[in-house]
């Protein structure tokens, strides 16, 4: 589970700088500095981290459900006792 959030973690800062790096080429894309093939490489590589991260944080969900499962700890009250902390 722990493995599961660090790569969550890892995969969401992947995810803010793919944005970031949008962001500056679509404003060098103005000034004349950048390719329009950068910009679309820009916008792949953001919906690609963003889809790698939203994945990850489906694996943590997974591993929390495993781990209590293991640790024989997955019933009603377990489920609704997540529910109730958001």
């Amino acid at each position: 589970m722990k493995t599961a959030k660090n790569n969550a973690e890892l995969l969401g800062n992947q995810a803010n700088i793919a944005a970031e790096f949008l962001e500056f080429a679509r404003k060098e894309r103005t000034l004349g500095r950048r390719s329009l093939l950068d910009v679309l490489s820009g916008e792949t590589a953001l919906i690609n981290s963003s889809s790698d991260a939203a994945s990850a944080e489906i694996d943590v969900a997974i591993a929390v459900f495993t781990l209590l499962d293991a640790m024989g700890e997955l019933d009603e009250a377990a489920l609704t006792r997540k529910a109730d902390m958001q």
